[in-house]
């Protein structure tokens, strides 16, 4: 059996209780997780813990004897309040102190806001917006560098795509990428070259990202149609 953290056998093919599931007081059958096989990963079907693949690893970069699950921990609690999110502005803002680069003009459109170390200064937390219908129900958080493991409110699959709430008039062209951070990299980068083009008057382009992680995406856009009647065409 192999190590992991999860304490899954990942060695061979079967189904199991996934361990988001269990955590979260769910899976009581124990058979939410599908476990594809050595070096194959694994996935569960009702909240979408995903261990990486090898093959997944390598695209990425990374080591293959390293443990990885997808970037898409989902919420099962209620809709955020509006005196949550007041009480989340009294220790939050909305300048990014060029953390990735990412400047405070490209943020605030997306309404991303950030929580700062006592001691420096500089931010340690990243709370991105999500929303269902355009209305704001959460925030998928990141614990500087990379812990995804505490999001506020709703955050699965049943939400926009992250960023869907600013493009309400749509345009000709939508990009979808892998995560928020990739999100507002791309829409700063299009956007200045844009402006080095001096076509700084036409609209922006809409980039957005699934809430769920990129393995997810083409499963948020049904979703989305099918839950709230609607897609992408309005782009």
């Amino acid at each position: 059996m192999e190590e992991n953290k999860w304490g899954l056998d990942l060695s061979r093919h079967h189904v199991c209780a996934c361990p988001r599931c269990r955590r979260n007081g769910r899976d009581n059958s124990g058979n939410n997780l599908t476990v594809y096989g050595e070096g194959k990963g694994a996935f569960c079907w009702a909240c979408k813990f995903t261990i990486l693949s090898d093959e997944q690893k390598a695209e990425r970069g990374l080591d293959i004897e390293g443990d990885y699950e997808e970037e898409d921990e989902v919420s099962t609690k209620e809709p955020i309040t509006a005196e949550e999110n007041a009480q989340i502005k009294t220790y939050t803002g909305t300048k990014s102190k060029n953390w990735r680069g990412i400047r405070d003009e490209t943020n605030v459109p997306y309404g991303i806001r950030y929580s700062y170390d006592e001691e420096t200064g500089e931010p340690d937390k990243m709370f991105v917006p999500t929303t269902i219908e355009g209305k704001l129900v959460g925030y998928k958080t990141r614990v500087f560098p990379k812990d995804f493991t505490n999001p506020i409110g709703v955050t699965g699959k049943v939400c926009d795509m992250i960023g869907q709430h600013r493009y309400k008039t749509g345009g000709r062209v939508v990009i979808i990428v892998g995560g928020e951070v990739d999100m507002v990299s791309a829409e700063q980068m299009l956007w200045d070259y844009q402006q080095s083009k001096g076509n700084q008057d036409w609209p922006r382009v809409a980039v957005v990202s699934p809430s769920t992680g990129e393995t997810s995406a083409a499963k948020q856009s049904l979703a989305n149609e099918s839950q709230h009647q609607r897609t992408f065409r309005r782009f």
